[in-house]
């Protein structure tokens, strides 16, 4: 949600050039608050319908976090077996993603990287969007086709992006894990040149009680296996999650 409203209020741009103005002795900041001025105003938000796609743990928080923002939520689920509310979000059946990416002025991807999510938002998917939309992907970057991401913000298909999950990792010592190229793009996408994303490196996991979160979600878990026979949140192989 952070990176939806950075993305959609243009923070990182307003702040650079705030710190800018600021460096040369300059006081132009407050042209901004004008109405009609020579930059479109940021979209409002409230009102608006958000689209989460994977409505599982973390799908699900950040779909209560988009209510509270005053957005009429939609989600969409694999084993949804039809539409339905459920005092958050409507909850659809994957058959029924193209319908609703034509009513989702925010679209948010929640899904883990799996050979069944590989490539599920491409540019067909993108152009279903309105013109102006907003995508945060903290999943995995391989859900979303990263040439047609690229060139939808280029182009100005997509208004913004918040873009926490990448295509290219670094190699990460003592794990075998990542690749030796340096950069977050694995076909060249220069996402860092674009005024409308926001950078992060995977990092929306992280926080100061997560260590702690860890232990006590693992000691629930055992304490529900050893009480009723059967851990919960087991791997699925054939999934991928």
């Amino acid at each position: 949600v952070g990176l939806l409203l950075a993305a959609a209020k243009g923070v990182l741009a307003r702040d650079a050039r705030l710190r800018a103005e600021s460096l040369r002795g300059e006081q132009p900041w407050t042209a901004g608050w004008a109405v009609g001025g020579t930059s479109a105003p940021p979209p409002t938000l409230g009102g608006r319908t958000a689209l989460v796609l994977g409505y599982g743990a973390v799908g699900g928080r950040v779909a209560k976090a988009l209510q509270g923002l005053g957005m009429h939520v939609l989600a969409c689920r694999r084993s949804a077996a039809r539409p339905h509310f459920d005092g958050v979000a409507t909850v659809h059946p994957s058959a029924d993603l193209d319908a609703l990416l034509r009513r989702a002025f925010v679209l948010v991807v929640c899904l883990p990287g799996t050979a069944d999510t590989e490539a599920l938002v491409g540019a067909r998917q993108l152009a279903l969007l309105p013109v102006g939309a907003l995508l945060v992907n903290v999943g995995r970057g391989s859900v979303v086709e990263e040439a047609p991401l690229y060139a939808a913000l280029r182009d100005g298909q997509l208004g913004g992006a918040g873009l926490d999950v990448w295509y290219n990792y670094p190699m990460l010592k003592g794990q075998g894990l990542g690749n030796e190229g340096c950069g977050p793009s694995s076909v060249g996408c220069p996402f860092h040149e674009l005024p409308n994303v926001v950078m992060s490196p995977h990092c929306g996991q992280l926080s100061d009680s997560k260590a702690r979160d860890r232990v006590a979600e693992l000691v629930g878990m055992l304490e529900e296996g050893a009480r009723c026979g059967e851990i919960p949140n087991r791997y699925d192989v054939e999934r991928g999650y």
